[in-house]
Parts: structure tokens; C-alpha cells; sequence
């Protein structure tokens, strides 16, 4: 599938289909560049599932209060088959990711 690039080169997260968006990619961390895709992902798909990943399915929770809700009931929310996350140091998360 084409993307769309922007001013910098990058594909424009707003131009690849809602149910191919795939955050892992770890270049996007290294670059600094993942945050558009967490914003679109936060307006439009704020609990999102990656069916297509080269790592397997997936799910993308990218609310703070949903993280938090996610992260604190485990008789609901399993990682019995495994779970990756990824650590983002404080001073680089947006402010939808800060607790106030």
C-alpha cells in the first residue's frame, strides 16, 4: 500500500487505513516520530487492534485513564499468553499521558 509522505518525508499517519496502523515500529520511537500516529489513534480508535503486526495481533491502549483501568484489573485484562510494552520516559509523553 502507498502512503502519502509528509513535508519531512514521513508518511502521514492520517493517510493509512484506521485497521493498518501499526505503532511498533521501533525507527518511529527512535525518530520521534510516533506521536501523530498515538494522536490519531487516541481520536479515533483510543482502544485499538493490530490484526497484521511481523510480531502477531496486538492491542494499542492509548488513553491514560484506559491504560490505568487496563493496567489495574487483572482478573479482566490477561497477559497469561505474553504481553510487550513499550517504556517511554516521562519527559517525552504528550500531556493526554500525564496524570494530573
Amino acid at each position: 500500500m502507498d502512503t502519502l509522505q509528509t513535508d519531512h518525508g514521513r508518511e502521514d499517519p492520517c493517510n493509512i487505513q484506521l485497521s493498518g496502523l501499526d505503532v511498533r515500529e521501533p525507527k518511529r520511537f527512535q525518530d520521534d516520530s510516533i506521536w501523530p500516529y498515538f494522536e490519531r489513534l487516541r481520536r479515533e480508535d483510543p482502544v485499538h487492534y493490530c490484526q497484521d503486526s511481523p510480531y502477531g495481533p496486538y492491542w494499542s491502549i492509548t488513553k491514560y485513564r484506559d491504560i490505568i483501568a487496563v493496567d489495574t484489573n487483572h482478573k479482566v485484562f490477561s497477559s497469561e499468553q505474553g504481553v510487550t510494552t513499550v517504556d517511554v520516559p516521562a519527559e517525552h509523553l504528550p500531556p493526554s499521558f500525564k496524570s494530573r
